[in-house]
C-alpha cells in the first residue's frame, strides 16, 4: 500500500493495517445487516483523482476493498484525507457509500475510526450521494449516466395529440419522441380491435423510434368471477392481448386483479389464483410480463399485498403499481412524502425479488374519490386529491429502480408524463442533460 505524491510514492504512515482492519469490520457489521458489497464490472476500478490532494479507493474482484491515498500538497499537510468508495447492494438498490477518514501525519499510534454517524447518513440518502464532492459531481454524474433510468409514456393518446393534427396511433411513436417520451401503453380496455397489419405497423413504428410499447388488456376480464364459464372466457382474452402485444413490441400487458364485490375478499383470491394458473397453462413460456394492477375501487381486489399475492402463482405475472388507485381506496393521504413511496418497491423487493422493483411498470395520475374509493381520473392541476408526483420522482432516485410509468390523466396524459420525466431528471439532478 502506498501513498502517491507527484511521481514519488510513500509508505502509508502506520494506518494502513489499522485501515484494514476498519474496513473488515465494516463490511462484517454490513453483511449482518442484509448489505452485500457488489463486485460487479460497475464497481471495479472505480478510482481517481477528481480534486488535488483527495485520493480515492474502490473495490477489487473478489470484493477485497483497494485502498490508495494521496498525499496534499507536497506532503506537508498535518493530516491526509482519504475517500473510500464503496458500493453496496441493498435489496434492488445499487449505490456507492463514500466514508472519509482523516489519518494524522504524525507518527504515533491512533486508532482509525469509519465515522458511523457518516455511514449511516448516507445509507438513508439517495443513491450516489457523495460526501465529500454533493451529489452532482462529475464523477457521480458520470455513474449515473450508465445507470438504466425511469421512462415515461402516456396511456393511449390525449388531447395534446389530437389538437395538432394528429388522427392515427400509427402517428403516436414519432410523435412521443418528438416531445421527449419514452414509453405508450395501447390502449386495449374495450376490447382487441386494431387488424393485424396495423398493429404489427405500429410496432414497428415503435421500434424505429425508440418507443417502448405496453398494453392494457380488455376491461371485461375477470379473474375472479364466480360463473366459471366467464373465467374461462378471460383466458381466451388474455392469449388474444398476448398475441397484439407481441405484434406491437409490447414486453408487459397489464390486467385487473378482480371484482370482490358480490363475495368475500378470500373467495375472490382464491377464484382469481386458480383463474391465474389456468393462464399461465395456457400461455406457457413467454417473454412477456402479465402485469396484474392495483385497483382503486374498495370492491376490488387490488391492494399491494394481494397483487403481490397473485403474482406469486407464477413467475410470468409482475405488479403493476397505480399510485393513484392505491390512493384512492385508501381515501386519500397513503402518499404523503418521499418514505411512503419507498415502500412500495421495498415490499415488492422484498417478497417478489430485486428485479420485480428495479423494472416495475407503474401507472400514475390524480384521481378523485369517495368513501367507496376511485370515481374518475384528474389531471395534474388537481391539487385536492392526490397523489403528488414529486416525492415518487425523489423515491426512485433514492430507490435506484428504474420503472416505466405511464400517464393515466383525463386527456392531459402525454403533457403529465413530460412533467413527471422533468420532475424526475431534476430530482436525479441531471435536468437538461
Amino acid at each position: 500500500m502506498s501513498v502517491c505524491s507527484g511521481e514519488r510514492k510513500k509508505k502509508l504512515p502506520e494506518s494502513a493495517e489499522l485501515l484494514q482492519i476498519a474496513l473488515g469490520d465494516l463490511f462484517k457489521k454490513i453483511g449482518e445487516g442484509g448489505i452485500a458489497v457488489a463486485t460487479d464490472k460497475t464497481a471495479i476500478d472505480v478510482v481517481g483523482n477528481t480534486e488535488k490532494g483527495i485520493g480515492a479507493a474502490g473495490i477489487k474482484r473478489g470484493g477485497k476493498p483497494r485502498i490508495a491515498a494521496h498525499a496534499t500538497a507536497k506532503g506537508r499537510a498535518k493530516r491526509r484525507i482519504v475517500d473510500i468508495f464503496v458500493f453496496f447492494k441493498i435489496r434492488h438498490k445499487i449505490f456507492p457509500l463514500v466514508i472519509i477518514l482523516y489519518q494524522p501525519m504524525r507518527k504515533r499510534k491512533k486508532e482509525c475510526r469509519i465515522p458511523s454517524d457518516k455511514v449511516s447518513e448516507t445509507l438513508d440518502k439517495s443513491p450516489f450521494f457523495d460526501i465529500i464532492k454533493g451529489k452532482n459531481s462529475p464523477r457521480i454524474c458520470a455513474e449515473r449516466k450508465h445507470m438504466k433510468k425511469a421512462t415515461f409514456g402516456p396511456g393511449g393518446n390525449g388531447d395534446w395529440f389530437y389538437s395538432e393534427g394528429k388522427k392515427s396511433t400509427l402517428q403516436a411513436p414519432g410523435w412521443l419522441k418528438e416531445k421527449g417520451l419514452d414509453a405508450f401503453e395501447y390502449e386495449a380496455g374495450n376490447g382487441i380491435a386494431g387488424s393485424e397489419a396495423t398493429l404489427r405497423a405500429i410496432g414497428e413504428k415503435a421500434r424505429e423510434h425508440g418507443i417502448l410499447m405496453s398494453l392494457h388488456t380488455p376491461y371485461f376480464i375477470s379473474l375472479s368471477g364466480v360463473d366459471p364459464e366467464k373465467r374461462l372466457k378471460s383466458i381466451e382474452y388474455i392469449q388474444k392481448s398476448l398475441w397484439a402485444a407481441e405484434l406491437l413490441g409490447a414486453d408487459t400487458i397489464v390486467i385487473h386483479s378482480g371484482s370482490a364485490a358480490k363475495i368475500s375478499r378470500e373467495e375472490a383470491m382464491t377464484l382469481s389464483k386458480d383463474t391465474l394458473e389456468k393462464v399461465a397453462e395456457a400461455v406457457g413460456e413467454t417473454s412477456i410480463r402479465l402485469g396484474i394492477e392495483t385497483m382503486g375501487k374498495v370492491n376490488q381486489l387490488g391492494t399491494l399485498a394481494e397483487v403481490i399475492e397473485q403474482c406469486k402463482v407464477a413467475p410470468i405475472y409482475a405488479p403493476v403499481v397505480d399510485f393513484g388507485h392505491l390512493n384512492a381506496r385508501n381515501i386519500g393521504g397513503l402518499f404523503p412524502d418521499v418514505d411512503s413511496y419507498r415502500r412500495v418497491f421495498d415490499e415488492i423487493g422484498t417478497t417478489l425479488g430485486d428485479s420485480f422493483a428495479r423494472d416495475l411498470h407503474c401507472h400514475f395520475s390524480k384521481i378523485e374519490y369517495t368513501g367507496a374509493g376511485e370515481k374518475k381520473h384528474l389531471t395534474f392541476a388537481d391539487e385536492s386529491f392526490g397523489p403528488a408526483f414529486e416525492p415518487l420522482a425523489e423515491a426512485i432516485v433514492r430507490e435506484g429502480v428504474a420503472p416505466r410509468i405511464i400517464c393515466e390523466s383525463a386527456g392531459t396524459q402525454a403533457e403529465d408524463a413530460l412533467f413527471m420525466k422533468d420532475a424526475y431528471l431534476h430530482a436525479l439532478g441531471m435536468s437538461g442533460n
